[in-house]
């Protein structure tokens, strides 16, 4: 169902396209959705609060997350990483007692790390593989997935890289450009990475996370998420569509009608114009992607989030 809601946005999307490929103008001029951080503290036992908040200001120029305050005399003190408020998904992503240790685990991971390391060294699409329980059954994934990359690269052309371009038209285009795959592969067990799988897994219906089976998250950009996929849905036709979604020309007209979940990755991305990967290029608007799931209930209305 999940894959075939994401082909339902991606063809309902609108057609005015520019000359950079999505996974580079999303890179740069795509917002992130920001994540909910909340603190719950005791106004008896204000030590540790302080300690998160003073954590915190290091985090004062990012906008991957909003910040809300709620004194509570009946608590010793907890943090909460919520979901977009927008997704209005009522899984509580993660929580734990409140302590700048509680903190640093939401904020930061070593594979969220590599993530951005990977995209900022020109990684144009990242397939990460969620394992399962089964070491066989994610071995002949991750061999599916590493194969059928090698076949799908020389099957993807970039804009400038299209037959019917007129020579006096190239000067519209970045030709430095390359389009470059990889995987990541994450263990369910990773102590290190629980807040990170749980922002990859809690937003799917629980059919699905609550499972033990693999999944594949094809992400790009500021840590876009495509979709989830299965097993059976990991193949060369549907990678090679995926491909061929980030790396074709950017639709740049509304973000609400593109398929895409974005993952909690706090680190600013906010790309100064001297160092702007796209330069001498006039671009159209800013756009993005809708949401990833079917809209479902909220349990939290409040937005006066303040940071």
């Amino acid at each position: 169902m999940i894959i075939k809601y994401f082909y339902f946005l991606l063809f309902c999307s609108c057609t005015f396209a520019c000359s950079v490929p999505v996974f580079r103008y999303a890179l740069e001029y795509w917002q992130p959705d920001p994540y909910r951080i909340i603190l719950s503290y005791n106004p008896a036992q204000t030590n540790k609060f302080s300690e998160v908040l003073n954590e915190l200001r290091k985090y004062k120029a990012d906008s991957s997350f909003i910040l809300r305050k709620i004194k509570s005399t009946k608590s010793n003190g907890k943090i909460i990483l919520k979901y977009p408020a927008d997704k209005r998904i009522k899984n509580i992503v993660w929580s734990a007692p409140l302590s700048t240790q509680s903190l640093n685990r939401i904020m930061y991971s070593p594979m969220r790390k590599k993530f951005t390391d990977k995209i900022l060294n020109g990684d144009s699409l990242i397939f990460l593989l969620l394992e399962g329980s089964n070491s066989k059954q994610n071995d002949k994934i991750a061999n599916i997935i590493i194969t059928n990359m090698t076949l799908v690269k020389n099957q993807i052309k970039l804009p400038y890289e299209y037959d019917d371009i007129p020579k006096e038209d190239l000067s519209m285009y970045d030709t430095n450009i390359v389009f470059k795959l990889s995987m990541m592969r994450l263990s369910r067990t990773n102590s290190r990475e629980k807040v990170f799988i749980n922002i990859l897994t809690k937003c799917l219906p629980d059919t699905i996370y609550k499972q033990s089976e693999p999944i594949l998250f094809p992400v790009f950009a500021r840590g876009r998420m495509l979709v989830a996929l299965r097993e059976k849905d990991v193949n060369y036709i549907i990678l090679k569509n995926l491909c061929e979604y980030v790396a074709g020309e950017c639709s740049c007209e509304i973000k609400s009608q593109n398929p895409g979940f974005d993952i909690f990755i706090p680190l600013g991305w906010n790309f100064q114009k001297n160092n702007s990967l796209i330069s001498d290029i006039v671009l159209p608007p800013l756009s993005g992607f809708s949401e990833f799931l079917p809209p479902a209930k909220s349990d939290d209305t409040n937005s006066n989030f303040k940071k």
